[in-house]
């Protein structure tokens, strides 16, 4: 793998919770990125946890003052005890908490698997019971605590695909629900279910890498 570019906003990766973190950072120092487990991303290998951009889980991050300022970055969970005895200060990590259903719930906390994560989001209750006859066929799961600490929230890869059914009771005499669906399910989905959007997968990244090369020689 190639090391990191320093100085240049480039990808870098981080264990997290629920897989390999994934961000884009303009690298400061290579002791900094090596003291705190971050390594630059190679998109020919990345895990089959890793995801983009998301919400939750956050690595926890480090800084280190320095005579000009200060040099920081998300850093390995298991490095923190190594870091702060190295003088670095520590920002917690963050982890979303979950809803589950019951009867005084206004969202339930639900995933679907997609791209080897667990993509999570909140969908309100009475969606959530609306949909209950097709939830298993579309792949989504309602959430429990175990599962809190695995799920990824708001990423941009891999990002599920969505699909939509026309219900002809409701409100005005219809309603189109949509909903996130599992990669798994994509092409298998409930009767009366069209696919609105395809899933965005990792190799989205790498196919966007290679668009920029073809410029480049162009």
């Amino acid at each position: 793998m190639a090391g990191p570019n320093y100085g240049v906003t480039q990808l870098l990766s981080v264990p997290s919770t629920a897989g390999i973190y994934l961000y884009k950072s303009n690298i400061g120092p290579a002791s900094v990125l090596t003291d705190c487990g971050v390594t630059a991303a190679d998109l020919a290998t990345l895990p089959a946890t890793a995801f983009l951009g998301a919400n939750s889980p956050k690595p926890p991050r480090a800084s280190q003052m320095t005579p000009t300022g200060s040099n920081g970055t998300f850093c390995d969970k298991a490095k923190i005890s190594t870091l702060r005895a190295a003088g670095y200060s520590i920002s917690q990590g963050k982890i979303k908490g979950i809803t589950t259903a019951s009867a005084a719930s206004k969202v339930v906390t639900c995933y679907v698997l997609c791209d080897g994560i667990k993509y999570a989001w909140n969908m309100n209750a009475a969606r959530y019971a609306r949909l209950s006859a097709d939830l298993a066929g579309l792949g989504v799961e309602a959430a429990t605590d175990a599962d809190r600490t695995t799920l990824v929230w708001g990423s941009t890869v891999p990002k599920p695909a969505i699909a939509a059914k026309f219900f002809a009771a409701g409100e005005g005499g219809g309603d189109t629900l949509s909903c996130f669906v599992a990669s798994a399910k994509e092409s298998t989905l409930p009767e009366g279910w069209k696919l609105l959007k395809p899933s965005i997968t990792k190799q989205y990244l790498r196919q966007k890498r290679e668009g920029q090369r073809s410029t480049l020689v162009v």
